[in-house]
């Protein structure tokens, strides 16, 4: 940092940093307490009188405030908090598109804790017993077939998922399957 900042040849260089530096920590749209103790610094470090500071946030303040309809990157979300949106939209649109898919292995499940409850008092018909181990199975698959479907563009990846792992899915996904023609 030092280093750096005795690398600065002039004012202009020095006014030209520390607008970069107030650009960069409006990325939030807000200057916090912290990056505005950071500017005050850099600008004391570079030599510059405090209303310089003030001056130079107020100013990348103006100009973002009157180009951010022009300039689509300053207009834009946070990136982060977009992929956030973005993710829990399609969440919700992944689990409302397969509501009826995921109540049926709700249900299945349901079925599952029965016979395993019955396990203990009792000994399962083999019927019951393919039945328990095709069931938990189903359920064992689940989790991964969710992890799909929250991946970016899990929707996307589903029919790949169903044409070459077809036994990843749940067999509730079963009508989602791809047969080789």
């Amino acid at each position: 940092y030092q280093d750096a900042i005795g690398r600065v040849k002039n004012e202009e260089e020095a006014q030209y940093l520390l607008d970069i530096a107030c650009m960069s920590t409006w990325g939030d749209r807000d200057i916090d307490d912290n990056e505005r103790y950071f500017l005050s610094t850099l600008g004391k470090d570079l030599n510059l009188k405090s209303k310089g500071v003030d001056e130079s946030i107020a100013a990348v303040n103006a100009f973002f405030s009157k180009h951010k309809k022009d300039i689509a990157l300053l207009s834009s979300k946070n990136v982060v908090k977009s992929f956030y949106d973005n993710s829990s939209l399609m969440v919700s649109k992944l689990i409302s598109r397969n509501k009826k898919r995921l109540h049926k292995e709700i249900r299945e499940s349901k079925d599952v804790v029965r016979l395993l409850s019955q396990s203990t008092v009792r000994d399962l018909t083999a019927e019951e017993q393919k039945q328990l181990q095709s069931q938990l199975l189903d359920i064992f698959k689940t989790i991964p077939s969710l992890a799909i479907f929250m991946l970016p563009g899990g929707m996307l990846l589903l029919p790949l998922v169903v044409k070459f792992i077809p036994k990843l899915l749940p067999s509730a996904f079963d009508d989602n399957r791809i047969e080789d023609d």
